[in-house]
Parts: structure tokens; sequence; C-alpha cells
């Protein structure tokens, strides 16, 4: 279903024409689990997003069809909320509300082509895209980077998980064919452009993983408890690691070394230099195994396979970890061909395989004419 497509399915299923907004899924180049440690990434927006058609209700609640879940439901976000999907919209009107945005009833319909679980964020699509909706409809449109925090709150305070800023930052901010340079200690970013002769891999590696399990929860965690063993806020500019046993002391080093990483893939970009590039990349993967203790084994198998194939620079897991997909760093000529023949030797299911592509860099949230 498509930005044409789903305004006549609304109508068909409200008899009303509705507005349109999109947030897009993300790739995370580099910086995993930096953002909530308030490091660096370099991060954008992907050409798959979450979509939300919308129009006012003579009720107070909001009436939702979640089109990918097949489901229906009317929420009284003043009231209690079952878990999954309608904790995301009651907490954005929850957000809005504590934010003295009138939100009033409303009729929503939600389409998806973001997959979920595969390391691509389409919970934060999800967020920023129900944010932006209901606060535009109730006439008080936030501006970007105010959206994607009121979307991590969603998240944090309404959902349950213990997210960074990344996420959302990159759905509400990102540019066409650019990454952003973030900086989450100053919420500063700057462009970074991807040379025209690579293109990114993202591969869906079939294992899902779901942020609010727990296990993202306990790496956050540990790495809290680090800064506060060196008696520090958080780890960016933390120092005397060996003051710590060895697991704490292990996910503070990880931290360190990934923001160092992060600024070198931004230079190697700007001068074009794609080995360092993927070096850098392999680095990042080798780490979040051996220190941050989040690669499962088939994303390290994915990985190893990416790397191998001629045309590849480098390549690791992407996103919280615990499954998900790997990204790549490809020579633009061979992207297709190479992910055709990493998907074939990995043997991925049919839905993994449909969930793995060639990633274009992309606009963030807005509103879609119709």
């Amino acid at each position: 279903m498509n930005a044409e497509e789903l305004p006549r399915a609304f109508y068909a299923a409200f008899g009303t024409a509705p507005r349109l907004f999109r947030a897009p899924g993300r790739v995370n180049l580099i910086g995993e689990h930096t953002d909530y440690n308030m490091g660096l990434a370099l991060a954008g927006a992907i050409d798959r997003a979450c979509m939300v058609a919308i129009a006012p209700a003579p009720h107070t609640s909001i009436e939702v069809i979640a089109c990918n879940k097949n489901a229906h439901a009317m929420i009284d976000w003043r009231g209690p909320v079952d878990r999954g999907w309608p904790l995301f919209v009651a907490g954005a009107a929850r957000v809005l509300h504590g934010e003295e945005i009138n939100v009033g009833g409303a009729q929503m319909m939600i389409r998806s082509d973001t997959p979920e679980g595969a390391g691509v964020s389409s919970s934060a699509a999800l967020s920023v895209a129900t944010v932006l909706a209901l606060s535009t409809l109730a006439g008080a449109p936030l501006q970007k980077l105010a959206l994607a925090r009121a979307a991590q709150k969603v998240e944090r305070e309404h959902v349950g998980v213990p997210c960074g800023l990344m996420d959302q930052w990159a759905s509400a901010c990102g540019e066409a064919g650019q990454l952003l340079a973030m900086d989450f200690l100053t919420q500063q970013s700057e462009p970074v452009v991807v040379p025209a002769n690579l293109a990114l891999l993202i591969i869906d590696s079939g294992v899902r993983h779901a942020n609010d399990d727990g296990a993202y929860a306990a790496v956050a965690r540990a790495c809290q408890d680090a800064a506060a063993a060196l008696g520090v806020e958080h780890l960016r500019n933390a120092a005397d690691f060996d003051r710590l046993e060895a697991p704490l002391r292990d996910k503070a080093l990880y931290v360190r070394d990934e923001n160092a990483r992060v600024t070198a893939m931004a230079a190697a970009l700007k001068s074009n230099d794609a080995r360092t590039a993927g070096a850098i990349l392999s680095a990042s993967h080798q780490d979040l195994k051996r220190r941050f203790g989040v690669v499962v084994d088939a994303t390290d198998r994915l990985a190893m396979l990416a790397r191998s194939e001629p045309g590849v620079f480098g390549a690791r897991q992407m996103g919280a970890g615990f499954g998900g997909s790997v990204v790549a760093l490809c020579a633009a000529g061979y992207a297709s061909d190479s992910l055709s023949r990493i998907l074939d030797r990995y043997c991925a299911d049919e839905r993994a395989r449909a969930n793995s592509f060639v990633a274009r860099l992309g606009p963030g949230a807005g509103e879609v004419a119709t």
C-alpha cells in the first residue's frame, strides 16, 4: 500500500478524506549504543517508512486501523492501554498532552514498509509518524528536533524502552543522500554526504529482536553502572577505565572507541576513502561482539559473508543487537549483485530476503501531499 493507496483505504474505512504523514526508518552506519551514553553516531533516514493517515473524529478517543497487524482498536489514551502497538499511539497522545497540545478525537490508519525487528528502527518510524500526525492535526506541529525528542519520550516513558535519541533524530531530521553526524551531548549535527560511488546494503539476518524484551535494557543499565562507578554522569568523557571490573570495563572501552570510530568514519567518507571506512565498520562489529556482547551467531556469520564478497569494503551488525540486520559498505556498481550473492550464500528465508535491500538515504519525516 503506497502513498496513493492509503488515503483511498482510509476513505473506504472511515468515509472521510485524511491528511497523510510519513516517517522513515534509519540506517546507522557507525555509532552503536552511543546515543544513551551521550556519544556520537553517523546515521540517516532510509526509503522505507511508516505512513499515518489521520482525520479528526467526533469522539475523544483515537480509532486506529493497523494495516500490518490486521487490527482495529479504539484507544482511550487517558486510561489503561494494552501493550504492543497501541502503546505508541496512546504514548504519543500523552506526551503531546504533557506539552499542552490539545489532542482531540481522531481516526487513524497506519501502514509501514519498515521491517519490524530487523534493526532499521521500525519503532522510531512509528513513534515519529504518530507524534507528527497527532500534533499537526491539533494545530501545533513540532519542529524536527523537538519531534524527535517527543517520539523518544514516547518510547522511554510509555513503551518502556530506555532508548537514546539516534533513531528518532535520524527519522525526523534525515536528508536525501546524507548521513547526520550526531552529537548527543550537544544535540547538534552536521551533514556527511555518502559518495556516489558507494552504497549501503541492509541485510536482514532473519533473527528477530525486540527492544522491550529486557536485553537492550540490561546493556544500557551496564553502561549506567560503569559511569556511576567512575563517578561521571555518562560515558562520553569517562577515563580511568582500569578502575572498573572486566564486564563494565569492556562496555566503557567499547563506547570510547566507538565514538572515535564515528569521527574517523566521517573523515573517511569526506575523503572518499572506502577502504578505511570499511575497516572501521568491521572493527565496530568485532568490538560489538567481543566487548559489548550483543552479536549473535547469525549476524556474525552474515557480516563475515558480506566482508568476503568482492566490492564490499566492510560490514557490521547494526541496531540494538541480538539479531536484526547487518549494514555493509559496498561499491555502488556491485551493490545489487553483491546483495543477491550474500543472501544466496546465507540461505536466508524469504521474509529476510524481502527485508534486505540497497538503502537509499531519503528525507526525514513530513506531511505527504494527497
